[in-house]
């Protein structure tokens, strides 16, 4: 009997070291924005393509929104990001983070 307490006491303890590691880590919104000049032939299908590359390739992030084109720029979000990307620009696009 006094072995199962001293394996339940150590379980115990050791809980807290074994779980951090699978602990999920904080996840992001951002604004991915590229000029409209990046794509060949400006369509929505072909902006949704980019974003989605950008987005869930590229940067790692689990969802993209379907960028809307504004003042010669594609705007769209990136969802659910890792939060060590750093705000950067990559040619003629931009991502940061909104919160």
């Amino acid at each position: 009997m006094q072995f199962l307490v001293l394996v339940a006491a150590a379980l115990g303890l050791a809980m807290p070291a074994i779980a951090s590691p699978l602990q999920a880590r904080a996840l992001r919104n951002g604004l991915f924005s590229c000029t409209a000049s990046i794509l060949n032939e400006q369509t929505p299908q072909n902006a949704a393509a980019l974003y989605t590359a950008l987005c869930i390739k590229s940067l790692k992030c689990q969802h993209s929104s379907a960028p809307e084109l504004s003042s010669g720029e594609y705007i769209g979000a990136c969802l659910q990001c890792p939060d060590n990307i750093s705000p950067s620009q990559v040619g003629d696009c931009l991502f940061v983070y909104t919160e």
